[in-house]
């Protein structure tokens, strides 16, 4: 399926879309809920910078991002070691994990308080080191002022919900629920975006859904949308392209879309296979209905006959009770 799909009601020329170079066969788009793609792309600065603006809103604009090691080594001996998709520093020191997740799994929200966990404990480590290895109380001050925790922000951007009802954004801090919600600490911020609530493309009357609805729909775009309205768009109309990825990354893209691809077989093997099994259980469950309703119409008829209870529960197979309340 191609993007003009859902474009095709009205002239895509009022919406700025941008045909990439290349052939659609040996440079097609790329899906950019697949990890690898996510991280090409959203790994260059000016996509990073604009994604986090339009999620972020705050008064003053991110303008730099900082990219740090996506893998987190663990505190002791044996431990579970971390690897985010993409992970950054802002001038202010905030640290920023951005994580693409295509497919829902068991403990999904448990596993981004663990990366949200990681981001804080590495920082411990680091001040109780320097502070341990101070030379005075003066210093060891300085040290804890300079190693204090910077606030961390989860960014994980789903292609399920993550609840029954579904909601394009879920933001969660810590605070007292018996004071009215106020913020206990702004250490620990997680933020939730959900693909499948982002539905048309004329509900992007935002930055951010300007983005979502891209991410979700790229794969099916041979033409990205929206790049009369600024720049970054048409930018992105180049990036996202298989012919960007090296030979490497084209290797991984190509296992993590078969992967991809065989998850979404097996689920809609399971729905069809559980629509079958409901069939048949409710075509069971009928036939046993009527079954029911059967045996106690003959045991009404034989009890108007004036035929003694025994002989109709013998009969019908129905209890001295059943019998009596007809």
């Amino acid at each position: 399926m191609k993007a003009q799909a859902p474009y095709s009601s009205e002239d895509t020329t009022s919406l700025g879309m941008v045909s990439p170079t290349g052939s659609e066969e040996n440079n097609p788009p790329l899906d950019l809920r697949i990890d690898i793609a996510f991280k090409v792309v959203f790994g260059e600065k000016e996509f990073m910078i604009d994604l986090l603006n339009s999620i972020l809103d705050r008064t003053e604009e991110i303008t730099d991002v900082t990219y740090q090691p996506t893998e987190s080594v663990p505190a002791y001996v044996n431990g579970k070691k971390v690897v985010f998709d993409l992970k950054c520093t802002l001038s202010t020191g905030e640290i920023i994990i951005v994580e693409m997740q295509y497919a829902s799994q068991s403990y999904f929200k448990e596993r981004a308080l663990y990366y949200m966990a990681r981001n804080i404990e590495s920082q411990l480590r680091k001040w109780n080191s320097t502070v341990g290895n101070a030379d005075s109380l003066e210093e060891a001050r300085d040290n804890m002022q300079r190693y204090r925790l910077h606030p961390v922000i989860g960014i994980f951007i789903t292609n399920f919900s993550i609840e029954q009802e579904g909601r394009l954004m879920r933001d969660f801090w810590l605070t007292d629920v018996l004071d009215n919600n106020r913020k206990f600490t702004d250490k620990m911020r997680m933020i939730f975006l959900e693909l499948p609530f982002m539905k048309q493309w004329d509900d992007c009357d935002t930055e951010l859904k300007k983005w979502l609805f891209i991410i979700k729909n790229s794969k099916d775009m041979d033409k990205i949308p929206f790049t009369n309205d600024r720049p970054i768009y048409r930018q992105l109309a180049e990036k996202a392209r298989y012919a960007s990825l090296t030979p490497e990354e084209q290797e991984l893209y190509d296992y993590d879309l078969r992967n991809y691809l065989a998850y979404v077989d097996s689920m809609i093997y399971a729905e069809d296979k559980g629509v079958a099994k409901g069939r048949v259980e409710g075509l069971a469950e009928g036939r046993a209905e009527g079954k029911a309703e059967e045996k106690l119409q003959i045991a009404q008829n034989l009890k108007a006959l004036g035929i003694d209870i025994q002989t109709i529960q013998k009969s019908t197979g129905l209890t001295v009770e059943e019998i009596n309340n007809l």
